[in-house]
């Protein structure tokens, strides 16, 4: 099975090899250092004189506590690339090889290095401010300092926004078809898995950056990534509320649209444009790229048969 994938490995574009290896590299020194390391920051609501925050612990100077953020900012850009679970990391960097490599070649790396750039920071910024806003409320010190906010997720998520963006009518299939499903269901389905993780582990942090991760990501797709000259994705197909299914459709739609005059108000995006459907569904179609792994064209399909 691993000779059969070095070829496709040799073809991993420049920027997803630099992902994987920094993922991989800060997420085993997180991992090593927690393992030779001080003792890792409590889990309870609140601190207690025999389990002190580690505020000095190597991990504290990589992953984002949000009330060491103001003494060291960096950690906003390296948090989202460490995970400390090894399920999780084997499960990422699959995802980043397969579909970080599709949506680099298709839409070049600079635009590849834009998403991953705005997705993160967008969704850690997100997570720190939900998490202060907290504690301005509750007053326990614990969600400034017990508060690990760090993982790939929110890139994780972000990638299931745009492949609904460029390919939502593929099919997803998985063991030998025993399960598939379009694109198009797959953001809904992944956070749907999240929420149910978090409630089950008590472990907030990772849903939020899901969530901001999907929010960002579609905003930035919508309204402001370059489509062949094309600002933003404004098709129906690519609407909010196709996020959704369909008996809550209308609700959310009214919901978005509130949120999109407001945000056109504050100039945080651009009113809809006057455009030609015909010239924008050109601009966003899928262009010729290497299929990912798994996925079947319904076309393809229909055709064979």
């Amino acid at each position: 099975m691993l000779a059969s994938l070095l070829p496709y490995l040799r073809n991993i574009p420049p920027v997803s090899r630099i992902c994987l290896g920094t993922y991989l590299c800060l997420s085993a020194l997180v991992s090593i250092s927690r393992l030779v390391g001080s003792p890792t920051t409590p889990t309870t609501n609140a601190p207690s004189p025999d389990r002190p925050f580690a505020t000095d612990s190597f991990e504290s100077y990589i992953i984002l506590y949000p009330g060491l953020f103001l003494t060291r900012p960096w950690t906003l850009f390296l948090t989202s690339w460490v995970d400390t679970n090894l399920i999780l990391i084997l499960e990422r960097l699959i995802v980043m090889t397969f579909v970080g490599t599709y949506l680099e070649k298709r839409w070049g790396w600079l635009e590849f290095v834009k998403f991953i750039f705005i997705v993160n920071i967008a969704s850690t910024a997100t997570a720190f401010l939900v998490y202060v806003m907290i504690y301005a409320g509750s007053q326990s010190i614990a969600y400034l300092y017990a508060t690990r906010i760090h993982g790939l997720i929110c890139l994780m998520s972000g990638f299931t926004v745009a492949l609904k963006e460029s390919i939502p009518e593929h099919k997803v299939s998985i063991y030998h078809r025993a399960l598939s499903f379009r694109v198009k269901y797959l953001t809904l389905a992944y956070l749907a898995i999240v929420f149910i993780l978090a409630l089950l582990l008590r472990s907030y942090p990772p849903l939020t950056l899901a969530v901001a991760g999907v929010y960002a990501s579609w905003l930035y797709l919508r309204f402001y990534k370059d489509h062949n000259g094309t600002q933003g994705d404004y098709s129906d197909a690519f609407a909010f509320a196709t996020f959704f299914p369909d008996p809550v459709q209308p609700p959310v739609a009214l919901v978005s649209d509130w949120v999109f005059r407001f945000f056109v108000a504050i100039k945080l995006v651009k009113p809809l444009p006057a455009y030609n459907p015909y010239a924008l569904e050109s601009a966003i179609s899928p262009q010729p790229s290497e299929p990912i792994l798994g996925m079947e064209s319904m076309n393809d399909s229909e055709r064979r048969k």
